[in-house]
């Protein structure tokens, strides 16, 4: 029949192109230096924006911990940060989760605080308690945040023309006094004509968590929500982080071929 004909061809078409995701995996492409334009995926962004969402916990700020307390304000970014809270929901010490505004127009608009902190900070508490279990000590930790474009794209791919699409990284190092970051690309393609291309060999560098917050200026109309596992306080517990996909542009990349060896 003709819809069995055409499930046995779209089968066929993804075992083609897993097998062809495979073969450029195993013989990746060197990456290119200099500035070259970046499309984040949405989970990409969610890990990135992490150590910066981590700056907003009450008690870092409260410790002078968060750096936050040394960048200068207003921060250059194109967009804000809320976090989401369902109605009727409380903590983990029984205060209830309110829906906050964190960064809004370059600036600190609010910090994540449990009943504690709050006291210590003359505030309200938040509703930020998080705790592994009612065996460990109260901490404090997010639980659904949101990152939300000013300026967004139905789809961003087909606005590059060159550059290389970040499918998944890894958050190898963060040093919160110097706001320095290390990236590792785990899965990388090149960008040609609005279409991914080539796979890029695996790499890592290091950045300014602020400067590569501040490099991303288009984001997609649609986001996408992920789970992280938080350490903190010799405990564990998810925070689940929603973010679009974004471009970065004039980004230098430490690679080992010149841009013109694709473009």
């Amino acid at each position: 029949s003709r819809t069995n004909s055409e499930e046995l061809w779209a089968q066929q078409e993804t075992l083609f192109l897993r097998l062809q995701r495979s073969c450029s995996l195993s013989n990746p492409w060197p990456l290119p230096y200099g500035d070259v334009p970046i499309l984040w995926s949405s989970d990409a962004v969610s890990q990135i924006c992490l150590p910066f969402l981590r700056a907003f916990e009450g008690d870092f700020v409260l410790g002078n911990l968060s750096f936050l307390n040394k960048v200068p304000l207003p921060l250059p970014f194109a967009f804000a940060i809320e976090e989401t809270s369902p109605k009727a929901s409380f903590d983990n010490e029984g205060s209830p989760r309110l829906p906050l505004t964190l960064f809004e127009h370059g600036r600190p608009q609010g910090v994540a605080c449990d009943r504690w902190i709050a006291g210590k900070l003359k505030i309200h508490p938040t509703g930020h308690c998080r705790r592994e279990s009612f065996e460990h000590l109260p901490t404090i930790g997010f639980w659904n945040p949101k990152i939300e474009a000013l300026k967004k794209q139905p789809d961003l791919l087909s606005l590059l023309d060159r550059g290389i699409a970040v499918r998944q990284i890894s958050l190898l190092r963060f040093h919160p006094s110097s706001s320095r970051i290390t990236l590792g690309f785990d899965d990388v393609v090149l960008i040609h004509h609005g279409g991914e291309g080539e796979s890029v060999a695996p790499f890592h560098a290091e950045f300014d968590l602020v400067e590569i917050l501040a490099s991303m200026k288009l984001f997609s109309s649609h986001s996408a929500t992920h789970s992280f596992s938080i350490s903190k306080n010799k405990q564990r517990f998810f925070t689940r982080v929603t973010a679009p996909f974004a471009i970065s542009e004039g980004l230098s990349l430490p690679g080992t071929v010149p841009t013109s060896y694709y473009w």
